[in-house]
């Protein structure tokens, strides 16, 4: 199984499991330019910081949907536009 793991931190881990936030950002970087442009996934697993191996109530699993790019302004970015990569968190697996 093919799964893009994103650690986060708890604002942004527990706004996506209740449901208020379905898309994640990461900057557009070479980093995650590998990671996302042209590839595919079965499942994104979104981890609670950095959760120790097994403990499954610090994740979340989401089915893979669709990436794009987008520029914003975002507080986790600063108060200039930034080019970053727009993850659907939205659909469970």
């Amino acid at each position: 199984m093919r799964i893009l793991r994103l650690n986060l931190k708890r604002k942004w881990w527990e706004q996506i499991r209740d449901g208020e936030k379905t898309i994640e950002l990461r900057r557009a970087t070479e980093f995650w330019r590998k990671r996302l442009i042209g590839r595919e996934y079965d499942e994104i697993h979104l981890c609670l910081g950095y959760p120790k191996s097994g403990d499954e109530s610090r994740t979340l699993r989401r089915k893979w949907r669709m990436v794009a790019k987008e520029m914003v302004i975002h507080e986790e970015f600063g108060p200039e536009p930034v080019e970053v990569f727009c993850i659907d968190v939205g659909c469970a697996a």
